[in-house]
């Protein structure tokens, strides 16, 4: 399985290739384009992995018009793409992962926990002022 998967790249959306600006689509940050068509040049498949095809949050109609935006907005700007997962299987299966919340692990410990406070003061500071009253 992994042999046919070991050339897909899945790419995050919000804060990766656009700009954070949840719930609207921001515009694509410098770069995202030119790095969308490296990965594509170089052989890999590039899949858009988002949560806004999350199911733990949102119906299947919600996510099928979400990855129907999310495709939009990548033919309007000129980011080449090969999907967009469905958010129905758990983590998928692929090479690597393009994450502006990505943590990686090099065997230290420390660095992970230094890069997740960093993210979540980030995450903090987008969302700050905003009601929880759901």
């Amino acid at each position: 399985m992994f042999k046919d998967k070991g050339r897909v790249v899945y790419v995050d959306f919000d804060g990766t290739l656009c700009r954070f600006a949840y719930p609207a689509l921001g515009p694509p940050l410098p770069g995202a384009r030119k790095f969308m068509r490296s990965l594509k040049k170089r052989g890999y498949k590039a899949i858009i992995l988002t949560s806004r095809m999350s199911s733990e949050i949102y119906t299947e109609e919600e996510r099928a018009e979400s990855a129907q935006i999310v495709g939009e907005w990548c033919n309007r700007h000129g980011v080449p793409f090969d999907g967009i997962d469905s958010g129905n299987s758990g983590k998928p299966v692929g090479l690597a992962y393009v994450d502006d919340r990505g943590v990686n692990f090099d065997g230290n410990y420390d660095r992970c926990l230094r890069r997740i406070e960093y993210i979540r003061a980030r995450e903090e500071a987008r969302f700050e002022g905003e009601d929880d009253e759901d």
